[in-house]
């Protein structure tokens, strides 16, 4: 399950809440299938519903005499109907009056990364010293101590109490018999560890979100909102503090621990993204790294897409060279872990 799954999951009252904040409209329309953002452009304008039928008139049928709409049709609705994009009253659809609202804000007004305005405002950091690949190695350690504890390793610190737990409660680590502090790790925690790292970081963070909302200390909306904020960053950028809310900054500390952000001290008034951060919410579900995309390039494919019909076949060329993974399995017992990539 993938962020944009997730979010079909919850309640219309959370979503309501989440389409209140432009930058996740934003992501989740670039989250849409081109069909489904063709439709949604279309409908953005208007305040109006419009009969099934009108849609079906905007899209190139299947060929046969029946005329039926291909599947990619009714995999756009089911999208848009999931994510409430779309609220279908007696067969016509409209959109969701807030994220109609927000991301029509998100076209004609954002720009560059969020808190943009406050980290120029900054002076800059006469200890800034390390270079874009210190903050990559500085999260992939922070993560790799977490995957080391899992295999038992003792090389490395024990991550804090709140990270154990989540891997307790995600079944990826269980208690070793009798003694409930001596831990091994799970089938499931092998798995685990073969999946890409973006993967990996979503499954925990998923449960770290459960675990807040479930608990009442935090709300899912506010954690989603600040993981769609971090996710329009600039890898290795700082930015202020203070612009963050109150919960964002609660959660700041805990996101230092996992490796998603940085901060030199507990008192500094900035605190830097990592790729990580960046690529969470996307590379989780498409193995895509979200720097590498626009919300304008996103909406210049749309319009350039609006004809008077939409021959869904005809879909763009994907590069699937970015997100090969090879994974080597010997046995069906035996699984590695290593630090460095092999030679």
């Amino acid at each position: 399950m993938d962020a944009f799954d997730f979010l079909e999951t919850l309640p219309a009252a959370t979503l309501e809440r989440l389409y209140a904040d432009p930058w996740a409209c934003q992501a989740i329309f670039q989250a849409l299938p081109p069909l489904a953002q063709q439709f949604v452009m279309r409908l953005l304008p208007s305040n109006a519903a419009v009969p099934r039928e009108l849609l079906t008139q905007w899209v190139v049928p299947e060929p046969g005499e029946d005329k039926r709409m291909p599947p990619q049709f009714h995999a756009a609705l089911h999208k848009l109907e999931g994510l409430r994009v779309f609220i279908e009253k007696d067969g016509a659809y409209r959109p969701h009056p807030t994220f109609q609202k927000q991301l029509m804000y998100a076209l004609s007004n954002l720009g560059g990364s969020p808190w943009e305005r406050g980290r120029l405002q900054l002076p800059k950091d006469p200890e800034n010293t390390f270079a874009a690949a210190d903050l990559e190695r500085y999260a992939r350690s922070r993560w790799d101590s977490v995957l080391h504890y899992m295999v038992g390793s003792t090389a490395v610190q024990e991550p804090p109490q709140s990270v154990v737990d989540i891997l307790l409660r995600t079944k990826l680590l269980q208690a070793s018999g009798a003694d409930s502090r001596a831990l091994h790790i799970t089938d499931t925690g092998y798995e685990f560890m073969l999946k890409d790292i973006h993967v990996q970081m979503w499954i925990f963070m998923l449960e770290y979100i459960r675990t807040l909302d479930n608990t009442g200390t935090l709300k899912q909306e506010d954690i989603l909102q600040f993981l769609f904020q971090i996710s329009y960053c600039q890898t290795g950028e700082y930015y202020a503090v203070e612009d963050l809310t109150e919960t964002q900054r609660l959660l700041l500390g805990d996101f230092i621990d996992f490796g998603l952000l940085f901060r030199k001290r507990p008192n500094s008034d900035r605190f830097y993204t990592t790729s990580l951060a960046v690529n969470l919410i996307f590379g989780g579900s498409t193995g895509q790294k979200r720097s590498h995309v626009s919300l304008t390039s996103s909406f210049a494919s749309v319009r350039a897409g609006m004809k008077s019909q939409v021959d869904p076949r005809q879909a763009p060329a994907v590069d699937y060279r970015a997100s090969l993974l090879v994974v080597q399995v010997t046995n069906l017992t035996s699984y590695a872990y290593a630090t460095t990539a092999p030679t």
